[in-house]
């Protein structure tokens, strides 16, 4: 008989913003900001799945020598897969641990890794790049992340909000006097006419906390208090 997990949150609110730099930027109640760095497991073992798709490419098909090089890659696919799964467990379990409310993002992973390519009447640029950022995107597994906090939330009885991004836009909207300007995916520092400058993400995850405890009409504390 399988044990359910005892889990137990924390104490004060979070609003968090996933990104491929950064694996999260989080915004904690009382003003302060923490990160997670991201583990990049895709390119710790990509020289080495590139070497053993390759020995196994000049494999002879049927021959034991091939049968012995695809377990090779299988290996290295799935010691990455496993990598990847538990940052993600420990990551999320250490967030929930942390907080009594947490903020997350709606993430729409399909819109984000749409290729590049276009088509012949309207060719792609910089499909290459756009490729490589697809496959960062990919290895993160956000999705999954993001589940693994929703149900870890539920199993520790605490509060687990989504906010709704495509209005919110919390990467163009400054967390200080609550504007909207358009930035692009160059721009990594928010600075605003209001005084505000943070850090793109760190600026996102301060604007997913403010809209939760607007939401759930928690009362804000600290520098907080002067931002909402």
């Amino acid at each position: 008989m399988k044990c359910a997990p005892q889990r137990k949150g924390g104490n004060g609110a979070i609003g968090s913003d996933w990104g491929v730099e950064t694996f999260l930027s989080i915004a904690h109640e009382d003003g302060s900001f923490s990160e997670v760095a991201n583990p990049r497991f895709f390119k710790q073992m990509q020289a080495k799945l590139e070497a053993a798709q390759q020995a196994l490419a000049r494999k002879k098909k049927g021959s034991k020598n091939r049968t012995k090089a695809k377990r090779v890659v299988v290996a290295i696919h799935r010691k990455s897969a496993n990598q990847r799964r538990d940052f993600l467990h420990q990551t999320s379990a250490a967030v929930v641990g942390s907080s009594d409310l947490i903020a997350g993002e709606n993430l729409s992973v399909k819109n984000m890794t749409r290729s590049a390519k276009g088509n012949l009447d309207a060719p792609g640029r910089n499909v290459a790049q756009k490729a490589a950022l697809n496959r960062e995107i990919l290895a993160t597994a956000p999705r999954a992340f993001h589940q693994m906090l929703e149900y870890k939330a539920e199993e520790a009885g605490i509060r687990y909000l989504v906010a709704p991004t495509r209005t919110l836009k919390p990467s163009q909207r400054c967390s200080g006097c609550w504007t909207v300007r358009k930035k692009t995916l160059a721009e990594r520092q928010h600075v605003c006419e209001c005084g505000t400058a943070l850090g793109r993400d760190r600026n996102a995850a301060r604007v997913i906390l403010l809209w939760a405890i607007a939401h759930t009409g928690r009362e804000p504390t600290g520098c907080l208090a002067q931002s909402a």
